[in-house]
Order: C-alpha cells, then structure tokens, then sequence
C-alpha cells in the first residue's frame, strides 16, 4: 500500500523531509539475470508516497569506492533517453497505458508513453544529488514527483497501479537489471508490482538489510500509522518446488499508537538450505488488509566464513557461520584458523572461545587469549 502523507516532500535530491519518513517501501528490488543474488545490492529499495494529487517515489543507492560510474547527460542538456547510463526506470500501467520515466546520476531525465516517445506530454518532476563518504563510497539519491492528473487520473484514493521500477547496474562485471518485477525486460507488464493508493498513513519502510544467502536474516525496519492499529509482520521461507514445508522465521505482533513509530529490529539464524524464496508480509490482524506483501529469491552460500574489512582501522570482522557448518561436519569438532598478514603467526579457536597463538613455521605455542562468542575485530 502507498501512504497517504500529509506533509509533500520538497523534490531537491535529498531525502530529509518528514514524508520520506512516512513512505512504504519495498524489501528490495529483483536481479533479472540471477534473481537469487537480489540481496547483494545496497539500498535498493525504493520509497513511495502521495497526498491525494501526486505519486511521489525516491530511492537511494550506495556504490562501493571503485565503481564506475557512467553518469549521463545532466538536465540542462538533451537527454533523449537514459538507458546507456547507471540509470533508474519506472513504470506505470494506467487504464491500458504504460508510461515511462527515467533518470541517470547527473541529473538527466527522460518520459514517454509507450509503445509512443514523446518528452512533452508527460508532467512531472525529478531532482537527484551525489555525495561521496569518508570511505570513498558514493550515495545517489533521487526524488520523483508525478501528478495523477498528468496519467489522466481524477483521483487516486483506493485506486490500484501496476507499477516496475528498475535500476540498471553498469559498474561491475556483468550488467545488474534489478526491477520489481524481476525479469530482464522491464517492460513485461505480467510481472509489474500492484501499487495501491491508501487512504490512511499506515506503512511499512525497510531501513536495512543484510544479505541471507550468508545465513541470517539481518533486517531492522519501522512502522508508521496515524491510528491505532494491531497488525502483524512475518517472514517466511518457502521453497519454489514445494519440496519442504514452509517455515516460519519471524511471526510479530505490532501495536501501533497514532503518530508513532514502531521499529522491528531481526537478527535470525537460517538453518536450513533447503529454501530458495523469503516472503515478507504484513497485514492487519483485524480486516486481513495486507500493507505490504513481497516475495525474493535467495540462495545460501556455500562458505561457512563472512570476512568483513573494518575501514581505517587496519582490522577484519571474521564472522563463522557455525550452526550452519554444523550440520555438515555433524560431530566432528570446528575451529577457525587465521594466518597473520606476515604469514609468520596463526590464530587458532574454537568452541572453548579460547584463541591460540601459534608459530606458523615451527608450530611452537606463543600465547593464549579469551576470545568472544560473538563477531569481533581481529
């Protein structure tokens, strides 16, 4: 469901305004190409919202330190397309009608209604910025206001739009096609997501989210509602073949206050790798009305080790994943071992949460300290 906001956010490229903060958004956008690496992206996951009279959609992305990003042509020149860019696109089906809007980094933007190309029939606006962070990684952020008078709609309220938004990837190896719909065509109006224009403030918005192909569900997100509402967020994991029982991971119970805020923070072992789908829903336990409802394909990897580089501070996080490596070794013991970056010193530990020292050539013991149970700097 689409918020009703009753704030408009101010169409600058910065996503400050208290609107955005009102906004549903989606879990994340699907890889066309390989669906199951879908959460390997970061923030990619748009935000929507309307005040009776416009549809307002943003979205951030987060690109690493060496990307390549090819920006496009900027607003002030003429962009007839922006498909050879790191672009976004989206779509909306309107009594029969597709239109399409799209946007690169500089700021160029383009809209037509397809099957037909024409910039000029089309109100609406778009406004992105970028920044760069201490870590070299770069953030673009964009803001779309589209009137509904401008998709030849009188009103809005309780309305339904077949929608796709998509972004392009073209900074890394292979070209990332990530869409609502999750096929490579963008097009495809058979797989376009269904965009329902509430009347109520109620909405779901994801703030973050790790990658469960490496084992667990790391997810922090909020829930906003003007009313008193008694709803209920759950996640599940499914198999696409119907080859095991579904298998309820999260099943929580939220009770709104008007005005308020309501955050859900999961951090959850998947134990299991016999699941290729993870569906996110929430719905109101009274009248069943679903706010949000998304299915996304994953895969869990087959390594057992998550190493995470700690920037500026010359340190790795070493994330075992224990209980999954578990059911593979079944009784046999397991540890972890690290060699230092001189190739002279081994850290050994394991279940004892006791780290051993040991040299590397002589296998001489050097020293011995508590370690954690948890991650850790190493």
């Amino acid at each position: 469901a689409v918020p009703r906001v009753t704030g408009s956010p101010i169409i600058d490229g910065n996503l400050d305004d208290k609107a955005w903060q009102h906004a549903s958004s989606v879990i994340t956008l699907i890889d066309g190409e390989k669906p199951e690496e879908s959460f390997g992206y970061n923030a990619n996951n748009p935000k929507f919202c309307h005040d009776g009279k416009t549809l307002y959609v943003s979205f951030k992305t987060v690109f690493p330190a060496n990307y390549n990003i090819l920006m496009g042509k900027s607003a002030e020149e003429v962009v007839s397309d922006v498909w050879p860019d790191e672009a976004f696109e989206l779509f909306l089906e309107v009594n029969g009608l597709i239109y399409r809007f799209g946007g690169n980094v500089a700021g160029g933007y383009c809209a037509s209604l397809l099957p037909v190309s024409s910039n000029s029939m089309i109100s609406w606006k778009y406004q992105s910025t970028i920044t760069t962070e201490i870590n070299d990684s770069r953030i673009w952020q964009g803001e779309m206001a589209i009137p509904f008078e401008s998709l030849g709609m009188t009103s809005a309220e309780g309305t339904e739009i077949k929608a796709n938004f998509c972004r392009t990837w073209r900074g890394f190896e292979r070209l990332g096609v990530a869409s609502l719909g999750g096929t490579p065509d963008y097009t495809d109006k058979d797989h376009f997501a269904v965009l329902k224009m509430s009347s109520d403030s109620t909405a779901f918005q994801e703030t973050s989210m790790g990658n469960p192909n490496e084992g667990t569900l790391e997810q922090k997100a909020q829930i906003y509602s003007d009313k008193d509402e008694l709803l209920k967020y759950s996640v599940t994991l499914r198999s696409s073949g119907g080859y095991v029982p579904e298998s309820l991971l999260l099943d929580k119970t939220i009770v709104t206050k008007p005005g308020g805020l309501e955050s859900i923070d999961s951090n959850i072992q998947i134990e299991s790798t016999s699941y290729d789908r993870i569906l996110f829903e929430l719905k109101d336990v009274k009248t069943s009305n679903v706010f949000m409802r998304q299915e996304v394909p994953f895969k869990i990897g087959q390594d057992y080790l998550n190493v995470i580089p700690v920037y500026g501070s010359e340190k790795i996080i070493v994330k075992p994943r224990f209980n999954l490596a578990q059911k593979k070794a079944g009784e046999n013991p397991l540890g972890l071992e690290v060699l230092s970056p001189d190739g002279k010193t081994l850290a050994i530990s394991g279940y004892d949460a006791v780290i051993r020292l040991v040299d590397w050539t002589s296998g001489k013991f050097l020293a011995s300290c508590e370690g954690h149970t948890s991650a850790a700097p190493s």
